[in-house]
Formats: structure tokens, C-alpha cells, sequence
């Protein structure tokens, strides 16, 4: 992802946690943008832009969508744990709600996920807007037992912060 960091005044994150339930992981943020609605979720549909972003992602591909209402997209992620690293595939279908929230539900047989789902939601408050991802899902490859959790909710909070810090709008 090409960068330009925001100044501390530009972007907030307030809240940023991850959860690992039996296997289910869950990704709550919550980060403030001083920039206008439509440029913020702009900049968060602009898929082929996200490597620019976020180094762990090799690349996105579009693909044929189901739909016109449906963006459909594969990622390339490559993850390391320890001195474990694999490429791992996530397909989604996205779509922007009537309220103007996004969805993305991955493709279980498309992936390297047994399931998941995001929701991107943006409130305008006080001249920025508000936004917050909540995200679940369930990875279908190996990971490490006993640390392996740990590691990966400590990758994921590094990754997810990262990829905020260099968002441009």
C-alpha cells in the first residue's frame, strides 16, 4: 500500500481487540477518520490498493462477481507464526448495505477459511466519521496448538494496526 500517514489528529484508533473462542476468532475496531464519509468507505472498497496498505497482503484479485450489487475478491495473505509462514487464500463477496455499511462473507470453498464475516459500519460525528469493523472467522488451515492462538491474535492486532496507521484518504 502506498502511504501517507495520517497525523494523530487524522485517525484515532479507540479500540482495537481480538478474541480466539474453539478456533473462532473476533476482530473488534474502532478508529476515527477526519475525512469525509464517502472517501473513507471509498478508500476501504478500493481493494486493488490494499497491499499499498498492508505488507502481509500479496495481493487481491477481482473475480467474477454473483451479482451487480456484490464485489467479489480473493486475497493473498502470507502469515508467519514463529518460523512457520504459509500464503493463505480468503475469498469474499462484498456489498455495500442501504444504510451504507459494508458486508463481506467469505467463500468457505473458495478459501482457506471455514467461515466468516465482516461488517464495516460509519457514523459522522462532529465533522469525522466514526468507524467500526466487527469481524469473525474460523481459519481452515494449521496453526501451531498451545501458542499458536496467542501468536496469531498478537499477528492479526499488529497486522489490523498497521494497515490502519497507513489508510490515505
Amino acid at each position: 500500500m502506498i502511504f501517507t500517514l495520517f497525523s494523530a489528529s487524522a485517525r484515532q484508533i479507540n479500540e482495537l481487540t481480538v478474541e480466539n473462542e474453539k478456533g473462532v476468532y473476533r476482530v473488534r475496531t474502532v478508529f476515527m477518520a477526519d475525512a469525509p464519509l464517502e472517501e473513507v468507505r471509498g478508500t476501504l472498497m478500493d481493494f486493488v490498493r490494499l497491499p499499498e496498505y498492508e505488507s502481509a497482503i500479496k495481493a487481491v484479485n477481482i473475480l467474477e462477481p454473483p451479482d451487480k450489487q456484490t464485489t467479489r475478491i480473493q486475497i493473498i495473505l502470507e502469515n508467519c507464526i514463529l518460523l512457520f509462514c504459509q500464503n493463505i487464500l480468503i475469498a469474499e463477496d462484498i456489498s455495500v448495505d442501504d444504510d451504507g455499511d459494508i458486508t463481506a462473507r467469505i467463500l468457505p470453498g473458495w478459501s482457506d477459511m471455514r467461515s466468516g464475516k465482516s461488517r464495516w459500519h460509519f457514523e459522522e460525528v462532529d465533522g469525522s466519521v466514526k468507524v467500526s469493523l466487527d469481524s469473525e472467522f474460523e481459519p481452515d488451515f494449521w496453526i501451531p496448538p498451545l501458542v499458536g492462538p496467542i501468536l496469531l491474535q498478537s499477528d492479526l492486532k499488529n497486522h489490523l494496526r498497521h494497515f490502519l496507521e497507513n489508510l490515505e484518504w
